[in-house]
């Protein structure tokens, strides 16, 4: 085989490849650590890993935007990106979700000083609860309902600032994934898990990814297998 042949044939069974490379921009909510982990430019973490994983093996170039969960939906919504990571699909009618691979630990934490044991929603009355935001999207309707009812609740974008709420005991309980809250405790000085009490009596909705098309969607979920 002539030298010009070789090149000729190479690049003839490269052709498939090129023609299945593409470009896409997933956004993901911010303060997702230890799942989804970005330093000096690189990601890591089990979501992170998996996500990865499943664009490489469909040769796709991810490019990944963190940000707080609320614009991570407006542009998803305005055509900005083209995927996002760990959205509840609840929050994008009209979205293409992938086969769910990440399940939160949500739980109702307190302070193990302060000795308060959340062992049913009953026990949650008058006291000052705050969460993430859009939580209606990720929690059990009936049982965030019954928080509302019987706490001070409200919800508030950024771990660090909750966690900050709880720790100077201007709130009495904050709702939040564990392995999230050990983490940022744990960044910012505060302590491992034995400082805190775990309640996680609740339900949580197992999350993908949230596509705005459905080819994109469909071939995401053989990549993932």
């Amino acid at each position: 085989m002539t030298k010009l042949a070789l090149v000729l044939l190479v690049w003839g069974l490269s052709l498939p490849l090129q023609g299945l490379a593409r470009n896409i921009t997933v956004g993901f909510p911010e303060n997702q650590e230890p799942y989804v982990i970005f330093e000096e430019g690189k990601g890591r973490g089990v979501a992170f890993e998996t996500m990865e994983h499943a664009f490489k093996k469909c040769q796709w170039d991810a490019k990944y935007r963190a940000m707080p969960s609320a614009r991570t939906i407006e542009r998803l919504r305005s055509g900005a990106l083209d995927a996002g990571g760990l959205i509840p699909a609840a929050a994008l009618p009209g979205f293409f979700e992938s086969e769910r691979f990440f399940q939160p630990e949500n739980c109702l934490v307190t302070l193990a000083e302060n000795n308060i044991h959340i062992e049913k929603m009953e026990h949650l009355k008058g006291r000052r609860v705050v969460s993430f935001k859009n939580a209606q999207y990720i929690l059990d309707k009936s049982q965030l309902d019954e928080i509302r009812k019987v706490a001070d609740y409200q919800e508030m974008q950024g771990v660090e600032k909750r966690l900050k709420l709880l720790v100077n005991k201007r709130v009495d309980v904050m709702l939040t994934e564990r392995n999230i809250l050990i983490y940022h405790s744990q960044r910012l000085g505060f302590g491992d898990a034995k400082k805190y009490n775990f309640s996680c009596i609740l339900n949580s909705t197992k999350m993908g990814i949230v596509f705005a098309k459905k080819q994109d969607r469909d071939d995401f979920n053989r990549c993932l297998k």
